[in-house]
């Protein structure tokens, strides 16, 4: 439990070094709110590119399942939870490290994370049929958060398509101020991942701080 503290604390991901847990400087909370993640008890969370699994550590704690009537603390605030029943939580990536951390912080927490090593952007089919199998109602929140510099377009938008989540997050590459945000500036660099989320019917919902300056987008169905 300390380590899930830990993470849900300092808004990680937390990495292993040395036997170890090192805190990251991965904004987890503040990205999550910016974008509008917030999972409801129930509700199926997907991370692609979970690194050591702090938005899934953040859902799951935000989920947690205690007796009606009991307060329980989140985020340093007495928070009065209903009985419910925890979604799905999975989470992939690529790196065995990373899985192998974000393993530790679940089971250390006790909490039911699937951590699965796939590679998305060789094969992004192959992540499309894992998560039909592991979540056989439909995915309520996808989240790739970064990844557009990892994986590529292509694939990116295979996950998107492929998963259909009921709602699904995107946070693009840093930007260098200087180049413009989404609100002015550069306007042919935001061009093309502006124009695939507006064609799936989604929207621009603002920029995260998470070290560099970095565009949200947002796609409900």
């Amino acid at each position: 439990v300390a380590h899930a503290s830990m993470v849900h604390a300092t808004n990680v991901p937390a990495a292993r070094a040395g036997g170890r847990w090192m805190l990251g400087s991965r904004r987890i909370r503040e990205r999550a709110t910016a974008v509008g993640f917030d999972s409801k008890p129930g509700e199926s969370v997907v991370d692609i590119g979970c690194q050591s699994g702090g938005f899934l550590q953040w859902s799951y704690l935000q989920q947690a399942v205690v007796s009606a009537g009991v307060e329980v603390e989140v985020d340093g605030r007495s928070v009065r939870r209903e009985c419910g029943v925890i979604g799905e939580h999975v989470g992939i990536d690529i790196v065995p490290e990373y899985l192998a951390a974000a393993r530790d912080l679940a089971r250390a927490a006790r909490m039911r994370i699937d951590y699965r090593a796939v590679d998305v952007a060789a094969d992004p089919a192959v992540a499309v049929a894992l998560l039909r199998d592991l979540v056989p109602s439909g995915v309520d929140h996808l989240l790739l958060m970064s990844m557009e510099k990892h994986i590529g377009e292509r694939p990116l938008w295979a996950l998107v398509d492929g998963v259909r989540a009921r709602h699904t997050y995107i946070e693009t590459n840093a930007y260098r101020p200087d180049e413009g945000g989404a609100a002015g500036g550069d306007a042919a660099s935001k061009a093309p991942i502006e124009a695939a989320v507006s064609a799936r019917g989604g929207r621009y919902v603002g920029d995260s701080g998470d070290r560099n300056p970095r565009r949200l987008y947002r796609i409900d169905r």
